[in-house]
């Protein structure tokens, strides 16, 4: 096996750990009630169809 295909398979797996990660904390912090400041920037910021 190259060098650089290698690299690039430790690359990819090094990406979907960090993407499961970032999956996990969305939800944790999907299932966490709002604070109200994060309420009042979502009133603020909401889009207006």
């Amino acid at each position: 096996m190259g060098v650089r295909k290698k690299n690039n398979q430790i690359r990819f797996q090094k990406r979907l750990i960090a993407k499961a990660k970032r999956n996990i904390k969305k939800l944790k912090r999907a299932a966490k009630a709002k604070t109200s400041g994060q309420k009042l920037h979502e009133l603020m910021h909401e889009k207006k169809a």
